[in-house]
């Protein structure tokens, strides 16, 4: 009943607005846009009583679709408000549906964001979550990026793991980056410098358990291990060389030394095995370490757990759903991603696996 009488007050409060319109103050264009952004629902009648007295109902239809727009997205106030930072925010932790998208672009018009972009992304870091919209104009912006990428951590992560690796269109932009990259390192001579540029591809390859790599740098790797395993094994023969020369010295001045070769190299040979033993057990326990580490963050489950104790959700979730996709009819594990897309804030993702599992259980 209550309802009802809502209903007919709803009615009458429009009647009047088209009435007094009418006969008093023309409803305008933009009374029509700044009620969309407190009621869309109630912009949609005043659209339709103005759409019914235009003369040119066709030059209208952009303001139909803003508004129909606004009526299917009401539950995300920074839409409703046309707040491009609200959506930014948005952006670095969730994601719009394809059919999200093409609502989106009605409020904020798509060439405006690009604009927007362009504008803002060398000044504005927030500005990469636009690429999210845009993923297929990542190599547009290589060279805005490129600095961003090689300073800042946390925008790598959320360029390679978010976008690169989650939207096909992106998919050049890991090969792009790659190829500035190299190019970059053999240009310097610094030592420091070089190693900042292997430390960023490293970075990047670890992302997303080794998702990345380039043979150029695999190569640079390699060559670096085999030098620094080579500098161990000079250092560990001249310690040898050394010993052997301070015992040879010792037997030639001491009274009881002896004149024989084979005594000289007995007298070595325990120093060649002590150093032996020292030194390369412990590159051999650091190697083993690294070996470990790097299965532990392969394992979807085990990489789940990590950022579940670190609270990141938002990535534990995103770990989890591929433990899910093995197995996408087992209703406890979809139950526990629904769970943890809700606690990452992810509504649109958690309603979506409950109403999968409300599919299953129909069925």
């Amino acid at each position: 009943m209550k309802m009802n009488l809502t209903g007919s007050v709803k009615i009458i409060v429009i009647l009047l607005v088209i009435i007094s319109s009418a006969v008093v103050l023309p409803i305008t264009v933009q009374e029509i846009r700044d009620k969309s952004k407190e009621d869309p629902d109630f912009a949609w009648d005043m659209y339709l009583a103005y759409l019914s007295s235009s003369k040119a109902p066709d030059q209208l239809q952009d303001l139909g679709r803003l508004i129909y727009a606004k009526r299917k997205l009401k539950d995300y106030d920074f839409v409703l408000r046309e707040d491009v930072n609200g959506l930014l925010d948005f952006l670095a932790v969730h994601e719009f549906t394809t059919t999200g998208k093409y609502y989106l672009f009605d409020v904020f018009d798509k060439e405006f964001l690009v604009k927007y972009l362009s504008d803002n992304l060398e000044t504005n870091t927030a500005a990469v979550y636009l690429f999210k919209l845009f993923p297929e104009r990542m190599s547009d912006y290589l060279e805005q990026l490129f600095p961003k990428l090689l300073q800042d951590n946390e925008i790598r992560t959320f360029i390679f793991s978010n976008v690169v690796g989650k939207y096909p269109e992106a998919d050049g932009f890991a090969t792009e980056f790659f190829d500035k990259l190299f190019q970059t390192y053999e240009k310097v001579t610094s030592v420091v410098q070089r190693k900042e540029y292997l430390d960023v591809y490293v970075a990047i390859k670890f992302i997303d358990g080794q998702k990345y790599s380039d043979v150029r740098f695999e190569k640079e790797l390699t060559s670096l291990a085999g030098s620094a395993t080579k500098g161990i094994s000079d250092i560990g023969t001249s310690v040898d060389a050394t010993v052997t020369q301070s015992a040879g010295a010792q037997n030639v001045n001491g009274a009881k030394a002896s004149e024989s070769p084979s005594s000289t190299s007995s007298s070595s040979s325990p120093f060649s095995k002590f150093n032996a033993i020292k030194i390369r057990p412990v590159y051999l326990i650091l190697i083993a370490l690294a070996i470990l580490i790097i299965l532990l963050l392969i394992i979807p489950s085990i990489r789940y757990r990590l950022y579940l104790l670190f609270g990141l959700k938002s990535k534990a979730a995103g770990v989890y759903k591929k433990v899910v996709d093995k197995d996408p009819f087992d209703e406890e594990k979809r139950l526990r991603l629904a769970q943890l897309y809700e606690e990452a804030g992810m509504y649109e993702e958690a309603m979506n696996e409950y109403n999968f599992l409300k599919r299953i259980k129909l069925e």
